[in-house]
């Protein structure tokens, strides 16, 4: 979780992620474990402008290297929901 709180101020806020709106969630059975950030978005284009700066950022990239380790290959993903409230 520290790692994550640090991708999100040192990446996730130079990318447009707005640091109140972040959310870190976590937990586990067993053996099996997740962490799942959720911040909303007006648009995909804002989300695909957000995802286009991470990619330029080299500090996403080592926070990859960091992670990896700790992540199952294959496993992460992105969902995208919409509020239906």
């Amino acid at each position: 979780m520290a790692l994550m709180r640090q991708w999100q101020k040192e990446v996730g806020v130079k990318a447009g992620f707005k640091p109140g709106q972040m959310q870190l969630l976590s937990g586990s059975i067993g053996e099996e474990s997740l962490i799942e950030m959720n911040t909303p978005v007006q648009s995909l284009a804002e989300l695909e402008g957000m995802w286009a700066k991470m990619g330029k950022n080299p500090k996403h990239g080592k926070f990859g290297k960091k992670l990896e380790p700790l992540i199952v290959s294959g496993t992460n993903r992105w969902d995208i929901l919409r509020v239906a409230d």
